[in-house]
């Protein structure tokens, strides 16, 4: 029986493992991507501030 539960536990430490090397490789590709600039311009065609 004790062999059950430590399997068990092996298995939620490599799954919890799994999943946050997955959320930090999320972060690091939306950290990566660089900014979007948008310009507003008005009906003549010159920049607003």
């Amino acid at each position: 029986m004790w062999m059950i539960k430590r399997l068990f536990i092996l298995v939620l430490l490599l799954v919890a493992v799994y999943r946050i090397d997955n959320l930090e490789r999320e972060l690091a590709r939306v950290k990566s991507k660089q900014p979007v600039i948008i310009y507003q311009v008005d009906n003549a065609g010159s920049a607003m501030s």
